[in-house]
């Protein structure tokens, strides 16, 4: 799945999305490139807002949620191997991701550095990357 940055600016969102992205987004604008296409290692509803997993920079080390308003899609796409992944409750949330992300904590312990996860993240990462690269 491919996107590419149409802003970056939280004041640019439409009113009603910019009212809940600012529950978690507290800066002006995002680390995003204008302009810039990304790939997107996973999907994520939050709240009731889509996210795209981003790595802003090539070397990042985890992937970070984008707001999708800050995207246009140019490739819809999604890899084979990824798993939907649902969860109840007044909010509920939802994960479209590699099937290998899908452990409970895997994040939370990619994002401290555990050294397995690490490693399963850059692996899976390297073969999105080989992919998305026939697109660009």
């Amino acid at each position: 799945m491919l996107v590419e940055c149409i802003g970056n600016r939280v004041s640019d969102l439409p009113k009603t999305d910019r009212t809940l992205v600012r529950q978690s987004v507290h800066l002006k604008e995002v680390g995003l490139v204008p302009g810039q296409r990304y790939v997107v290692y996973g999907v994520v509803l939050a709240n009731g807002l889509p996210w795209y997993l981003i790595a802003e920079e090539e070397n990042d080390e985890y992937p970070k949620p984008q707001f999708a308003g800050f995207f246009k899609v140019i490739d819809e796409t999604i890899p084979s191997g990824w798993r939907f992944q649902w969860r109840e409750g007044y909010w509920p949330d939802g994960k479209l991701l590699p099937s290998e992300w899908c452990q409970p904590g895997f994040f939370e312990a990619l994002v401290d550095g555990g050294s397995r996860e690490v490693a399963i993240f850059k692996a899976k990462k390297a073969e999105i990357d080989a992919v998305s690269q026939l697109l660009h």
